[in-house]
């Protein structure tokens, strides 16, 4: 089920976001709000989150790794940043289709119907 996980890290060492990235896409998607903090929207539990991205740090690197519910929440930040999660909020948890078994075709996932066109 798809939620918002916040991660936060404290470097001890030199570190790159270009490092981090393509970790952290891995996880979900991610947007960085502050100098060393990340929203990411994801199916991962903390467990696997934690599982991909301490192998990719120092070892006096410090990270945490948690749950937030962002169903209320007040701030002062970017409205890019507020549009993300409202969008995601809008969304709502869910699971991901399970892929289905054609044995003629091989695996397939469900069919939905096409989003609408939007037209100027």
């Amino acid at each position: 089920m798809f939620r918002f996980i916040h991660i936060g890290f404290h470097f001890v060492g030199p570190w790159s976001m270009e490092t981090l990235k393509p970790v952290l896409a891995s996880v979900g998607d991610w947007i960085k709000y502050s100098h060393s903090s990340w929203i990411v929207w994801t199916d991962k539990s903390v467990d696997q989150i934690y599982a991909i991205i301490k192998p990719k740090l120092g070892p006096n690197d410090q990270f945490l790794v948690a749950p937030i519910d962002l169903s209320q929440k007040q701030g002062w930040m970017a409205q890019w940043i507020w549009d993300w999660i409202e969008g995601k909020l809008r969304a709502g948890p869910f699971n991901i289709p399970q892929v289905q078994q054609n044995p003629l075709l091989g695996p397939q996932l469900p069919n939905y119907p096409p989003p609408p066109i939007k037209r100027r």
